[in-house]
């Protein structure tokens, strides 16, 4: 599939994709894009903290249920905006587990 579009950059982080349809895109700094507004794709963040992790032998589980009825990609980002490579489980389209080798605090974030 290929699209074709306009891409229209201003001077406030803002750039306006046009395919038949507008689309915003805001940048919150040079290195990332927060948020297409004309995206219906379902998402969710879940907080961890150190507590909430389960000891599995010599690794630590935490399990997460969502309601995205999907198996979503996902993001672990410890408190210091780390990112973290985990094993994910997918248990069912509305959960997954969290193995890793040490317990930390962050968000998790599903798309």
């Amino acid at each position: 599939m290929s699209l074709t579009a306009n891409i229209v950059s201003n001077q406030s982080n803002q750039i306006s994709v046009t395919n038949g349809e507008a689309i915003s895109v805001t940048i919150a700094d040079r290195n990332s894009i927060v948020g297409i507004a004309a995206a219906s794709d379902k998402h969710y963040s879940h907080v961890v903290n150190v507590g909430d992790w389960v000891a599995n032998g010599s690794e630590w589980d935490v399990t997460i249920t969502h309601s995205l009825s999907k198996f979503p990609s996902i993001t672990v980002v410890d408190s210091f905006k780390q990112t973290q490579y985990p094993n994910l489980t997918h248990i069912d389209q509305a959960s997954v587990v969290i193995t890793s080798r040490g317990k930390f605090s962050g968000t998790v974030y599903f798309n």
